[in-house]
This record gives C-alpha cells, sequence and structure tokens, in this order.
C-alpha cells in the first residue's frame, strides 16, 4: 500500500542485523519480518529516523541507504516522567503496592535474554556475600516468557528475597521507581540508546550502564560505563556510588546537562525540514499547492 505513497520511517535499531546471537533477534521469522520491512520500505523513505550515530552508521551499511536521508533524533523521558510533580500520597501507596523501599537497584527492561537480568541477580549475590552490602534489586517489564527461567535461577541462587519482579507498570507509576531507587543499572548487551537512561537523567539518578559500541556518543560522561558480562566490575560499580556520594552528584549533574543539551537541540525540527522541503519541491507537479 505504499507503492504511491510518500512516507517517512522511524528505525530505533538493527539488532536484528547487528546482534543474529541473540534468539528474540532473529528466531520465529523475526529476522526476515524485519529485514523485509526494512529491505522495501528504506531505500523509499523520504527520510529515516533513528536516535544515534552508530545506528545511522549500521543502517547505511546494512542497506545502502543515503546518509542524508538519514537523521538523528535523541530518545526522551516518558511524559509521565518529564512532567512529574512528587505526591507523597502517590509515593506511600506505590510503595505499598509493589512492596517497594528505598534504596535499590532499579531496571526497566523487558525479560528478554539480552537485557541480562541474569548478570543483575549475580551482581546483587555477590555484593551480599563479598562485599556485605545487601542490596535489593527492582525488575520492571513485559514478559515473553523468560521470566519464569529468571525466578528459578534466583530461587537457585538462594537470593530471592533480594529480587522483586515486577510487570509493566502504569504511568503514574513510574517516575515513583526512579525516585525509590539508589541506583539504574543497565547492563544490556545490545544498543545503546535507551529511554530509561534519559528518564533516570530527568530525575537525577545515577546510572551503570554497558559500555557498547557507540555509548559514549549518545551518553557522554554522563554514566559509569562497565562490561556487562563482568559481574564483578559491575558490583564495584554499585560499591563505588555507595562510598562516593560526590561522584553520585557529579553523574546527576551530568545527566542533567545532557538532558539540556537535546532540549536546547530541538531536534524534532528535522521533521518539518523535510516535509517543508517536500512540499517545496511537489509544488512542481501539484498545481493546486
Amino acid at each position: 500500500y505504499l507503492e504511491d505513497t510518500k512516507f517517512l520511517i522511524t528505525v530505533p535499531d538493527v539488532d536484528h542485523r547487528h546482534h543474529i546471537e541473540f534468539p528474540e533477534a532473529v528466531n520465529n521469522s523475526e529476522f526476515e519480518r524485519k529485514n523485509e520491512i526494512f529491505s522495501k520500505a528504506l531505500p523509499k523513505a523520504l527520510a529515516i529516523f533513528t536516535n544515534a550515530k552508530i545506528i545511522k552508521e549500521r543502517l547505511k551499511k546494512y542497506y545502502n541507504i543515503s546518509e542524508e536521508r538519514v537523521y538523528i533524533i535523541n530518545l526522551r523521558p516518558a511524559h509521565s516522567v518529564d512532567n512529574f510533580v512528587y505526591e507523597k500520597d502517590k509515593h506511600d501507596y506505590y510503595n505499598k503496592k509493589f512492596n517497594l523501599s528505598e534504596g535499590y537497584i532499579y531496571y526497566p527492561a523487558m525479560y528478554l535474554p539480552h537485557k541480562n537480568h541474569k548478570t543483575v541477580i549475580d551482581v546483587i549475590k555477590l555484593l551480599k556475600e563479598r562485599h556485605k552490602l545487601d542490596f535489593k534489586a527492582v525488575f520492571s517489564g513485559g514478559d515473553v516468557g523468560y521470566k519464569k527461567d529468571l525466578l528459578k535461577y534466583c530461587e537457585k541462587s538462594e537470593i530471592k528475597q533480594n529480587i522483586i519482579f515486577l510487570d509493566f507498570v502504569e504511568d503514574d507509576a513510574l517516575p515513583y521507581l526512579y525516585k525509590n531507587a539508589f541506583a539504574l543499572l543497565f547492563p544490556v548487551l545490545m544498543g545503546p540508546t535507551f529511554t530509561p537512561l534519559w528518564e533516570a537523567f530527568k530525575l537525577e539518578i545515577p546510572v551503570i550502564f554497558s559500555e557498547l559500541e557507540g555509548t559514549k556518543d549518545v551518553y557522554g560522561d554522563a554514566v559509569i560505563y562497565v562490561d556487562p558480562f563482568n559481574v564483578e566490575e559491575l558490583a564495584l560499580a554499585v560499591k563505588r556510588l555507595k562510598n562516593d556520594k560526590m561522584l553520585i552528584k557529579n553523574l546527576t549533574n551530568k545527566g542533567k546537562l545532557k538532558i539540556d543539551e537535546i532540549n536546547k537541540k530541538n531536534e524534532y525540527k528535522q521533521i518539518f525540514e523535510v516535509i517543508d522541503n517536500y512540499r517545496k519541491i511537489s509544488k512542481t507537479w501539484d498545481m493546486n499547492n
């Protein structure tokens, strides 16, 4: 139906081409489905909008797309976070509803292998047994079948009491889950762009994040970068934050600066520039325009 339609398209990632090791990227015909859509749609798009320089480079590489057609617009916090106004009654309500206490490690992500929840569980266990730091971890996100394996792993690791598994939470609750957190730990294995980091920046929560290709172009020095496979390195990053309030302050200040930076860029104006350019060109054949 797009044969005679002019369109713009958004592409958040090309993980099905770049991370073919992961079942969620390629199994159940996911590779074929995405590859067919991208192969047919991307060459005909007036513009392609993505979230990072590295994804732009991958689009050019995998689909032979002209650089001039690809635009970068950074992610933003969810509306509920961006416009958050604290209310104590709601804070108390959500703490009770989700059985939360303050000072946990937060990881909002779907329960999928590349999200690397298993490593977070290992980190919590290591912090408790070797470093004598009794942290809890709170997970929130959708499940497509992997969550049951993580629950079994918690029981096997004898750390079940330190891990809270939530499903997707309502928008209104989301800011309070961040505000209660000690830090956002995000050891993802694909990347580099994720909304929760911008939400943590907005709400002044320090971030520990995977050092993946292209991450520093997005987040600069506003996060602690770690090897997402290295449990000891992740645990030591949490311990550093626990022992260094100035480091927390430094990271949260830099996070706020990153939010200010992308807001000042007004990257959304690129969308209207593409539309205005098309309208100008279309006047050569549209006599009613």
